[in-house]
């Protein structure tokens, strides 16, 4: 279940039993999905995954909460897909939140969205859907960002 979801449905709990139960007194019901909420908030939102080799990397979650792309090529970048990993897939839009990110972002963006141009003109039919929603994707991000082309 998405996070979204998750604390819609954990307001929805809170607000009923604001409603139906008398003050200073918790429902167990409610007492035991606050806390199933918590704990899967706390182990499956994580900011922070650490590598083999101790390093801390920023989680996929973390960077989409965060709003925007950094351009320091993140593992798990949501906005740009700084590894060319065919499993990539962007974020959704009500997820950009910043308009202006440094150049790098820009550049980065830029150059994959030539890419997937080229890809779209040049390459495998059967990738083209793919292509487009990739180019979608980097020209929302350019427009949001003030680099228009």
């Amino acid at each position: 279940m998405c996070r979204e979801k998750e604390v819609l449905i954990l307001n929805i709990f809170r607000w009923y039993n604001q409603d139906h139960v008398s003050e200073g007194v918790s429902s167990p019901v409610n007492s035991r999905i606050e806390k199933t909420m918590d704990n899967y908030l706390a182990e499956e939102e994580g900011d922070w995954e650490v590598t083999d080799e101790g390093l801390y990397m920023a989680t996929r979650g973390f960077l989409i909460r965060r709003g925007y792309c950094c351009a320091n090529q993140c593992r798990n970048c949501p906005y740009i897909n700084w590894r060319d990993n065919s499993a990539w897939r962007p974020v959704p839009h009500e997820y950009v939140r910043r308009m202006r990110v440094s150049s790098k972002a820009i550049v980065g963006a830029l150059a994959l969205l030539s890419q997937h141009e080229e890809l779209v003109q040049h390459g495998p039919i059967e990738q083209r859907e793919d292509n487009q929603t990739m180019i979608d994707h980097y020209s929302f991000l350019l427009e949001q960002w003030g680099a228009k082309q």
